[in-house]
């Protein structure tokens, strides 16, 4: 019946088999999503880069070699090394600072927590990604940008939120009443301080293993609830010697 189907007015019709005669909006969706899986595929490319030949020997045109394209076209997406990098160390920290976080919660008790947290944020902190990243950041801060792009989408995010977290804890009577900004730098001085020195100087070159992380981070936990006057509320047994028990 006539009232069945569309008048035909001679307008091409549009079919997602063919994006030229598309909706503008969904073409440009199409082209969004292939320019992000292209920016994506770059940066994952230039992590393995930076693996392999260090930030010092890491050319744009060896990127673009491994990824497949053009020069001109990796300058589409990062004009220069610098800039690649700065969009490489926020996905890498975006990343760590998610995995990090995750066990700041209050459904348990405070020196469990804050246990599990450190378990979690010194092997994060201790990756290899994220050691190269921090020594670059550190070598280039005085030339670029980079370290100041590290300190403030990845340290002070993730350290705020810390703060956030034992404020929360203060105000619940958790913790004893205090500040929070200054607790939570105490507690990441104390769970850097035996360990990341030596990941950092290539003293350590591999992470540490798991059982010498928990006797660090356990040692580390205690000292903090002790000086924020809070006895943790279960034994958490001797701690073996820590990596840095010798300077040796």
């Amino acid at each position: 019946m006539p009232g069945d189907y569309p008048a035909d007015d001679g307008a091409p019709m549009t079919s997602p088999a063919n994006p030229q005669h598309s909706k503008p909006g969904m073409t440009r969706q199409r082209m969004r999503m292939k320019s992000e899986g292209r920016r994506q595929l770059i940066l994952e490319v230039a992590q393995q880069a930076l693996r392999d030949r260090g930030y010092e020997d890491l050319k744009l045109a060896d990127v673009s070699r491994r990824v497949g394209s053009s020069k001109a076209t990796l300058h589409d997406y990062f004009l220069t090394k610098d800039e690649l990098f700065g969009a490489l160390l926020m996905d890498v920290t975006a990343q760590s600072m998610d995995d990090i976080l995750a066990d700041l919660t209050h459904d348990k008790p405070i020196d469990e927590v804050l246990i599990r947290f450190g378990m979690r944020y010194v092997r994060v902190r201790l990756s290899t990604d994220l050691i190269a990243i921090y020594r670059i950041a550190e070598y280039e801060g005085d030339r670029t940008d980079l370290g100041k792009l590290l300190f403030k989408h990845c340290i002070s995010k993730t350290w705020s939120r810390v703060a956030d977290f034992l404020d929360d804890a203060m105000k619940a009577g958790t913790l004893p009443a205090g500040d929070a900004s200054e607790a939570s730098l105490h507690l990441k001085a104390l769970l850097e301080s035996e360990l990341r020195e030596r990941r950092m100087l290539g003293v350590s070159r591999d992470i540490p293993s798991d059982r010498m992380l928990n006797a660090t981070v356990i040692s580390s936990a205690l000292v903090w609830l002790k000086a924020y006057g809070m006895p943790p509320q279960k034994d958490h047994g001797k701690p073996v010697a820590s990596p840095s028990s010798t300077f040796a």
